[in-house]
Order: C-alpha cells, then structure tokens, then sequence
C-alpha cells in the first residue's frame, strides 16, 4: 500500500495569535495559554511523562520556534 503523504503546515500558514504565551498545570489538566487570550486545556494523563513527572520536572518547559511548539 502506498504511503500518505504528510501534511506540513508552514511558518507562513500560522496565525501568530496561536503562539504560545504560558503553560501551567492546574488540578491535572495542562493548561496552554495562546497569545490570543483564551486557553486551551486538555488532562495530563493523556501525556504519560507528564503525568509521571515530578513538580520540577512539570515546571521545567521551554517555548521553541517563537512559541509556535512547546518542549
């Protein structure tokens, strides 16, 4: 069977409004918040090394391409 080609979105194609601000835990949720405003927030059990990790570790997070991604 062939293979699916990928969907890439470039640079260019982001609304910079979807930048990321913060990122914060609160009652096991990971909480995102965009440049925009609101917040996005999504349980942390569905991210196994952030459920498995300690407060320190939790807090350890760094924004990469100009807050287009979170690591």
């Amino acid at each position: 069977m062939p293979s699916q080609p990928k969907a890439t979105v470039t640079q260019t194609e982001l609304d910079p409004s979807h930048r990321v601000k913060n990122v914060r835990i609160v009652d096991e949720r990971l909480c995102i918040d965009p440049e925009d405003g609101q917040t996005v927030s999504v349980l942390v059990e569905i991210y196994p090394r952030i459920a498995n990790g300690t407060d320190e570790q939790r807090a350890n997070w760094q924004l990469i391409r100009s807050g287009l991604g979170i690591h």
